[in-house]
């Protein structure tokens, strides 16, 4: 679709499509609900195209047709206390689907984590510290997943500067341990049905992925590394071979919710 679904004439007007009644799903063609996002809830505009489905050019196309300005005081830079144990289960995450996002307007970044589970979502929630969230911090999006949305905090800035060049990366100085294991299994991780844990890394090369397969090793746990396609590209899946299952689980201890209970044996 893109921008010919903005369905314009060459003289501006707009055409009998954008006349109709706007659907549930279109709710950003109606301005009092993108003035919320960008404005109340200081949502980005990429944030926002997740949110409601649509590419970042449509989002940007209504902002500036409905003249809506990005509203500075809702992303003034925040200092959050993160300790040790919130920096590994960040990380954790970001070893999974997990990504941190710059925001332009106010040069901080923000953490996003997307997962089909509320209580995921919740559990993640409950586990970081509480000033980093705003009261709005869940949003849903439109393939049925809810999406976690951080306060722009300097510390997460930090981060981002230390995981990301140009793409996200593993970066050298980074250690695994059974907290981010955990994370990372939880986020990106599955059960083979021969029970042998599985982690995914969707968005690794070889270097990267050996390197985590080698960091698992050095906790005890033997794997095999290898390669595995699917129609969307090649990617790395690291398994946990038959005698080192339950070292593994040892390792990641037990699971902490309910929903994702089936990766545990």
């Amino acid at each position: 679709m893109g921008l010919d679904s903005f369905d314009q004439s060459e003289d501006g007007r707009s055409s009998n499509t954008e006349n109709k009644t706007t659907s549930e799903d279109q709710k950003y063609k109606q301005k009092p609900w993108l003035k919320e996002q960008i404005q109340v809830k200081g949502l980005s505009q990429n944030d926002v195209a997740d949110i409601a489905g649509v590419s970042r050019s449509t989002i940007q196309y209504y902002k500036e047709k409905f003249d809506i300005n990005t509203h500075k005081d809702n992303q003034k830079n925040k200092s959050v206390s993160l300790s040790q144990e919130h920096i590994d289960i960040i990380e954790g995450e970001l070893l999974g689907d997990a990504s941190l996002h710059r925001v332009d307007s106010c040069g901080n970044a923000k953490l996003q984590s997307t997962d089909k589970h509320t209580e995921y979502i919740e559990w993640l929630r409950s586990l970081l510290p509480d000033d980093m969230f705003t009261d709005q911090y869940v949003f849903d999006v439109n393939n049925g997943a809810n999406m976690l949305v951080s306060r722009n905090t300097v510390e997460l800035d930090s981060l981002l500067d230390k995981w990301y060049e140009d793409e996200k990366s593993v970066p050298s100085s980074f250690s695994l341990n059974s907290t981010n294991l955990l994370h990372w299994y939880m986020c990106d991780g599955t059960l083979s049905t021969e029970e042998h844990p599985i982690l995914d890394m969707r968005w690794t090369g070889r270097g990267e992925a050996k390197l985590l397969s080698d960091m698992i090793e050095h906790l005890g746990i033997d794997v095999n590394l290898n390669e595995f396609e699917r129609e969307s590209g090649k990617y790395w899946r690291i398994y946990v071979k038959a005698g080192s299952v339950t070292d593994f689980f040892e390792v990641i201890g037990d699971c902490p919710i309910q929903c994702y209970s089936y990766k545990w044996v």
